[in-house]
């Protein structure tokens, strides 16, 4: 079950910063945030912490990320749904 609640907080966290990080103001608060939020879960499964606390302050802290509202278009449109999600890049 850990590796299983790993892989998926993994997803959900990497999510929340590709959803915000092309809009973020100050730039690298979204990497910051999603390096704290990994090590934060890896200690919690570790230990056997609730992981929904920790779940909840991860959307909190992203949600407080002050981002540009305007909507950006890509300038290149690469196919490969977990190729465009998994490449730092």
């Amino acid at each position: 079950m850990k590796l299983w609640y790993s892989v998926v907080i993994g997803d959900i966290l990497y999510k929340m910063a590709m959803r915000i990080r092309p809009y973020e103001l100050r730039k690298g608060e979204t990497d910051r945030l999603l390096n704290r939020y990994i090590r934060a879960f890896e200690k919690g499964i570790e230990r056997e912490l609730d992981i929904a606390d920790i779940l909840k302050s991860a959307v909190e802290d992203f949600g407080r990320v002050r981002v540009d509202k305007k909507r950006k278009i890509p300038l290149v449109g690469v196919m490969g749904e977990i190729y465009v999600r998994s490449e730092p890049f």
